[in-house]
């Protein structure tokens, strides 16, 4: 390993990131970031050998949290070309139900559209769900023309089926996933649990209780469709907008932007909104697919920033480092107190 140049850090606040970017590379396009972010740079000294220095607009300690995440990611992880993420419709609720939207012969197909614009490699799908006679009901993903769009068959033409599997939901309703494999380019879909075709005959419901499962954007009541009977006596439809809160799920990797959590195609103030929410509690801003949401997918935010200053809001900043982190901060700051000069 090279050995980082001999220097200090300055009592004013400003803090040298050319020893850590000697060391490791990736440190370098960090300070890329902070030069193309605003951040104020100056140099100490005079000639080649000058120390590149910047003073941060953010407090020293989130300074210090960036660069020792960017630490540990470089000497103990290599980048992941995908990474895993998951499309949720709602919030998971209180399970053990028995009662939800029904998914039987008067109503065969509960579904909710999604969309995605960075190819997208399915894994599995699921969703709080409950089986009402212990038997096969089926899920799909269908391709749709957009995201407003329906499926154009009764219930849908076999060429619209994208992956589809069979699964028996718990009884009473807990969420459950299932594996599928698809491969879903740029577009708009419809994730079904539906019965009466698809060779499967189950009686199931799908939960919706909005005080226990708000939708989560964008999702709304009109993401939702149905396939039923309108009215006693009228055929099967599609209708849409009937009701909320039902929490379907879509799990797999990016490919391309692994930061870009909320799969629309860029990476910006609302992912990092979503990597704030899930910080240490959920996979849901997992930039290299180790199940986690934590500082090391941060960093992968930073590095991929495609969006403005302005998309962050005044008020966003970067939560205050877990107890985890701390740790990290100590292995810095040692690397920092051991160094002496030549």
């Amino acid at each position: 390993m090279v050995e980082p140049e001999k220097t200090a850090a300055s009592a004013r606040g400003y803090y040298r990131i050319s020893d850590f970017a000697i060391v490791l590379n990736p440190l370098q396009q960090i300070l890329d970031r902070m030069l193309s972010d605003g951040y104020s740079v100056g140099q100490r000294g005079s000639g080649a050998g000058g120390e590149t220095m910047f003073l941060s607009r953010i407090p020293l300690a989130r300074t210090l949290f960036t660069s020792s995440v960017a630490l540990v990611v470089g000497v103990c992880l290599v980048a992941s070309p995908a990474a895993g993420a998951t499309l949720e419709s709602a919030q998971m609720g209180i399970p053990g139900k028995t009662s939800g939207v029904a998914i039987a012969p008067g109503q065969t197909a509960v579904g909710w559209r999604f969309e995605v614009s960075v190819p997208f490699q399915v894994e599995s799908i699921g969703g709080h769900l409950f089986s009402i006679d212990q038997q096969p009901i089926y899920g799909a993903i269908i391709a749709l023309d957009s995201i407003t769009s329906l499926p154009q068959g009764l219930p849908f033409n076999p060429s619209e089926v994208v992956a589809s599997t069979t699964l028996i939901p718990p009884s009473p309703s807990d969420e459950i996933l299932v594996p599928l494999s698809a491969t879903l380019a740029p577009g708009a879909y419809a994730l079904l649990f539906g019965t009466s075709a698809l060779g499967v005959t189950g009686l199931a419901s799908v939960p919706n209780f909005s005080a226990e499962q708000p939708d989560i954007l964008p999702t709304t009541i009109d993401s939702y469709i149905t396939f039923g009977i309108p009215s006693p006596g009228a055929p099967l439809k599609w209708r849409e907008g009937l009701g909320s809160s039902k929490r379907l799920i879509v799990r797999g990797t990016t490919v391309g932007l692994t930061a870009d959590f909320d799969i629309d195609g860029d990476v910006d103030g609302s992912d990092l909104g979503l990597w704030e929410t899930s910080f240490g509690s959920s996979p849901a801003a997992d930039s290299d697919n180790n199940g986690l949401s934590d500082g090391n997918d941060f960093l992968a935010w930073q590095r991929q920033w495609t969006g403005s200053a302005a998309s962050l809001g005044a008020s966003q900043s970067v939560p205050e480092p877990t107890t985890g982190m701390l740790g990290v901060f100590a292995l810095v700051s040692m690397l920092i107190g051991c160094r002496k000069f030549r």
